[in-house]
């Protein structure tokens, strides 16, 4: 996180020898990151921040101090994606239904892709909501890190399929 960054270096510039000797300079350093803290507070339990730092795919886990808010976030990230998964689940079972019930009624009708879209229907993921939610965070995390330079939204748009 760049606050982390901005911290860092006025910690170094504050123990460094030649800073010490300067008051004004060593004043506006620790003035610097006094105002650091009362106007952002503790980033890394920024419930906000943390979790768009970890889906920046220029920063994920990497950027954490903290390794145990690093992993409180990707607990939350992981029930996040599981509750998606789980009700994206419950919607296929529903249109399933649907489906199924406006077939019998209708007259019989035979179709190219009728044996493939029940075997899709039937098809069930293996594993939990939880266990695949993990396995997705997991996947994004082995992923490298791309560049500083680089637009992380042209990251997300490349791996929407994937």
């Amino acid at each position: 996180m760049i606050v982390n960054g901005l911290n860092d270096v006025c910690s170094k510039l504050l123990n460094s020898t030649d800073i010490l000797q300067d008051n004004i300079l060593k004043n506006t350093i620790q003035k610097l990151q006094q105002s650091l803290l009362n106007r952002l507070g503790d980033v890394e339990n920024n419930n906000i921040l943390v979790k768009t730092t970890f889906l920046d795919s220029r920063f994920k886990n990497v950027a954490f101090k903290n390794k145990i808010a690093a992993e409180n976030v990707k607990r939350q990230l992981t029930n996040l994606v599981a509750n998606m998964l789980h009700s994206t689940g419950d919607q296929l079972l529903i249109n399933s239904q649907a489906t199924a019930s406006e077939s019998d009624t209708q007259e019989l009708k035979f179709s190219f892709g009728d044996s493939f879209y029940q075997k899709v229907s039937d098809h069930k993921p293996k594993g939990t909501a939880i266990s695949r939610a993990l396995l997705e965070i997991n996947r994004y995390l082995e992923e490298g890190i791309i560049s500083r330079k680089s637009d992380p939204l042209l990251w997300w748009r490349s791996q929407k399929y994937n």
